[in-house]
């Protein structure tokens, strides 16, 4: 079935991945950033922190990726309250009052740096625990929470991801390429394009926390989880997938019909 699908952050480089792997699949993308964005069937350009604009750019939508976000730590008032915080409300209040029927944030996987990074890591590390070391994490765990309560409160069915590394300049391929830690929660483009079009396409999901990453071995972030919830099974490993391409084994809407709800 296709669905119409609000991206916010849509000319962000997840966003641009997420637009096309949506459009390829047959759904209706709308996209909403600062900037106009392309790979989209509709484009609103606005404030996520707007009301009336959020509002009107998810009128007519069953799902939204809400991507938009100050990408990395950042001073909190400055820069974080407003897109991270302020913004992922406007979103939530949006898809209540207009009944979207699923709501993917966001998050990411600094919300459990302090426990990716750990020596004594004795097994991948599960969605039910976080470990933050800056305000920028605080403000994703704020997220998952916030989509917590929603789900509770008003029934939405939401996901939030903790997005791996997606490398979006050539220092960051270099810092990845250096480090084992990193190798291992990289998150190529193909993968993110695959993973964010299950999460609009799952269907019995009420509200989940995912981990997307693409392979490793062994796992530093448990991909349990995303394969039971949404059918993910990540294919690329670093440094495949750093250019985005269309996936030809690409499944039509419908490959996670079995996902799970809880």
């Amino acid at each position: 079935m296709a669905h119409r699908v609000l991206v916010t952050g849509a000319a962000g480089a997840i966003g641009q991945i997420t637009c096309q792997a949506l459009r390829h699949a047959g759904h209706f993308v709308r996209g909403l950033d600062l900037a106009e964005p392309a790979h989209v069937d509709e484009a609103v350009t606005g404030n996520i922190a707007d009301a009336a604009t959020v509002d009107a750019a998810m009128a007519s939508m069953d799902s939204v990726v809400h991507l938009a976000a100050q990408p990395d730590d950042a001073p909190f008032m400055q820069r974080l309250l407003e897109p991270n915080v302020v913004g992922v409300y406007r979103v939530l209040e949006a898809a209540r009052e207009h009944a979207a029927r699923r709501v993917v944030l966001a998050s990411s996987v600094q919300a459990v740096t302090g426990l990716v990074h750990a020596e004594d890591r004795p097994e991948p590390v599960g969605v039910d625990v976080t470990a933050p070391r800056n305000h920028y994490a605080v403000t994703k765990i704020l997220a998952e929470q916030w989509g917590r309560m929603y789900h509770a409160r008003h029934g939405l069915s939401v996901i939030a991801v903790r997005i791996g590394w997606l490398p979006r300049k050539a220092e960051m391929v270099d810092r990845i390429a250096k480090s084992d830690v990193a190798r291992r929660i990289y998150l190529s483009r193909n993968d993110a394009g695959r993973f964010f079009r299950l999460c609009v396409e799952a269907k019995n999901v009420g509200y989940e926390v995912l981990y997307a990453a693409s392979k490793a071995d062994p796992p530093v972030l448990d991909p349990g989880p995303a394969r039971r919830a949404i059918g993910y099974e990540a294919r690329e490993t670093f440094p495949q997938g750093l250019a985005f391409e269309h996936d030809p084994q690409q499944a039509p809407a419908g490959e996670a019909d079995n996902a799970r709800v809880h």
